[in-house]
């Protein structure tokens, strides 16, 4: 996806899987770390970052917010697995004219 720095933007990046009773699934974000290509937790920031019950990462901003969404530029991971088989997902937000290192 691809936005601009202080646009008012609201994205929904669906991730589930589906398996029987005795294979419960698990559905978990990462942000990955440009440098390190570790995966990062994502951590719940209210009223802006939330991974719904379904398993979709919401991330939505207004135009006023301070940050803007250079904050959430990035790649981001889902895994749905359940222990026995693993599905990835990936979506990257691309900030129109930010420069993550002149910030």
């Amino acid at each position: 996806m691809t936005v601009d720095l202080s646009e008012d933007a609201r994205f929904e990046f669906p991730c589930s899987a589906e398996s029987d009773d005795s294979t419960p699934v698990s559905v978990r974000w990462f942000r990955i770390d440009e440098d390190t290509d570790e995966e990062v937790a994502v951590r719940v920031i209210p009223d802006k970052l939330t991974v719904s019950t379904n398993g979709s990462l919401i991330i939505e901003l207004t135009k006023n917010d301070k940050e803007g969404w250079g904050v959430f530029y990035g790649l981001y991971r889902c895994r749905a697995t359940n222990f026995y088989s693993e599905a990835v997902r990936e979506a990257f937000i691309h900030v129109n004219d930010y420069d993550k290192h002149g910030q």
